[in-house]
């Protein structure tokens, strides 16, 4: 591949059995099979990618209906830094946080992640801009961590948009919900200092998610604090949810030989809806940024 980047990661390889959050992650992925691909790491893995041209690492093709796109872009996030960035001839710094999730499915296949593709699609519709996407996030990650270490990921580099994946842990492990939103407070106040737009990616949707936890209070939290100045919400949980209740991908109910392929189609399908959503804050577009738009 012609991608300039580096990564630091620390691989944890033990012999104890996959938590249910890791579940979760994986989006449903048996564990078995997870464990067959290599477990996904529990020490944080930090990677930069800058984005080459289109038609570099392609996306697994999708079923018909196996994600239609919402009728309307949903995550609304007015950030000057986001607009000045991606432009013709721009820069535009990305920076990925979150649990294992945001890491794309395990052992941390970072080239299938949403986060990934959503940075791939804004580069295919402004090819002239340069586009780096910096991941960070772990296994078992809480917020409260995430928003403790997001200073010095900022000061890093000079990021225009922070993508933050969260919630998963905290409901699984009943974490209060004050507590994850001064968690979301901190985080928030840092990425502004930084001058970044912020969008809060909610939980997954899931059966074995919500047979275990209350998703209630902390969709609640995520919500509210998507109100601030600078912050959008892009709810997962709705997408996925309409798609396996519309006939389209469903996880928990793929044939075992197909879910490692159906979670890399499924990241495809969030990292898609997540760019057009971005796409669709900016100021009018050009013909190419259209083009994309009206896919």
């Amino acid at each position: 591949m012609t991608y300039a980047w580096q990564r630091r990661r620390a691989w944890q390889r033990g012999g104890a059995v996959l938590a249910l959050a890791l579940a979760v992650f994986c989006l449903a992925v048996p564990a078995r099979a997870a464990w067959q691909e290599g477990v996904a790491p529990s020490a944080p893995i930090s990677a930069r990618i800058v984005l080459a041209g289109p038609g570099s690492d392609p996306p697994p093709p999708l079923p018909k209906g196996f994600c239609p796109p919402p009728s309307a872009p949903a995550a609304s996030l007015a950030s000057p830094a986001l607009s000045a960035a991606l432009r013709p001839g721009g820069h535009l710094e990305i920076l990925a946080i979150g649990s294992g999730s945001v890491l794309g499915p395990p052992p941390g296949r970072i080239f299938d992640s949403f986060a990934y593709r959503t940075a791939q699609i804004l580069k295919a519709a402004m090819p002239s801009a340069d586009i780096v996407l910096s991941l960070y996030g772990g296994r078992g990650m809480a917020a409260e961590t995430m928003s403790r270490d997001l200073p010095a990921r900022l000061a890093e580099h000079p990021v225009q948009l922070v993508i933050w994946q969260t919630g998963t842990i905290e409901a699984l492990r009943r974490v209060s919900a004050a507590a994850f939103a001064r968690a979301l407070e901190d985080g928030r106040t840092a990425v502004a200092r930084a001058g970044a737009g912020l969008i809060l990616v909610d939980l997954p949707y899931s059966r074995v998610l919500r047979m275990h936890a209350d998703l209630r209070p902390y969709e609640a939290v995520l919500r509210a604090a998507a109100t601030a100045p600078g912050v959008a919400l892009f709810s997962r949980f709705d997408l996925m949810r309409g798609w396996a209740e519309g006939g389209g991908v469903d996880l928990e109910h793929a044939r075992r030989a197909e879910r490692l392929l159906d979670a890399r189609r499924l990241q495809v399908c969030l990292g898609r809806v997540l760019a057009r959503d971005i796409l669709a804050g900016l100021p009018p577009p050009d013909s190419a940024v259209e083009r994309h738009l009206s896919r």
